[in-house]
């Protein structure tokens, strides 16, 4: 009995003792269950805040790329424009020049085509002169002067035409009396040039 007893004892002690594990143990299962707990819910709460920063992050960043792609389309709306404008501005410019060409050229052209009537009506009154025909007669008025571009008219004025008369009267007698000083021109049919006269 003694036995018994100190074996009741022992058993009570180890039963006790494993009461005392189990109790323990039943303790740090409870403290590790609210770890986990208290850890899932700061993970939940960092989830969250994880989703709400990459929430606000994407939000910004969609916000961003619409304003950048409109500030895209403004600049390319803005270049075509300036293309067009540009465009526009050279054709204008083209057309500008052309024009500006033109009109010099039609106003070169006038001119030309008057100092060449001028040379032509010096050179018919030349050989008016020259044919000896009188001054008085109708062959040396203007009006019945023939001109190569009678639309151009002439360079000179009326006024300056009578001046001309008498310059060219001058020059014929400057020649008839060089001629006349200088047989030998006459037999070699070589008239006397300006630089003779001096």
């Amino acid at each position: 009995m003694k036995e018994a007893e100190g074996r009741a004892k022992i058993e009570a002690k180890q039963k006790a003792k494993m009461e005392a594990e189990v109790a323990q143990l039943q303790e740090k299962v409870k403290l590790f269950e609210a770890k986990c707990i208290q850890s899932i819910g700061k993970a939940r709460e960092e989830g969250k805040q994880e989703v709400m920063a990459m929430a606000e992050v994407m939000e910004s960043a969609t916000a961003n790329y619409t304003a950048l792609e409109q500030e895209h389309f403004k600049v390319l709306h803005n270049m075509k424009e300036a293309e067009e404008r540009a465009k526009t501005e050279a054709e204008q410019k083209a057309m500008m020049e052309a024009e500006g060409k033109q009109e010099v050229m039609a106003g070169v052209k006038a001119q030309l085509q008057g100092v060449f009537n001028c040379g032509f009506r010096d050179g018919w009154k030349s050989a008016l002169r020259k044919a000896d025909v009188l001054s008085s007669t109708d062959m040396y008025m203007r009006s019945n002067t023939p001109l190569p571009y009678p639309e151009a008219g002439l360079k000179e004025s009326d006024d300056e035409d009578e001046d001309d008369d008498k310059d060219e009267a001058e020059e014929a007698e400057a020649e008839q009396e060089a001629q006349a000083a200088d047989p030998a021109s006459l037999a070699t049919g070589n008239p006397p040039t300006p630089s003779d006269w001096s």
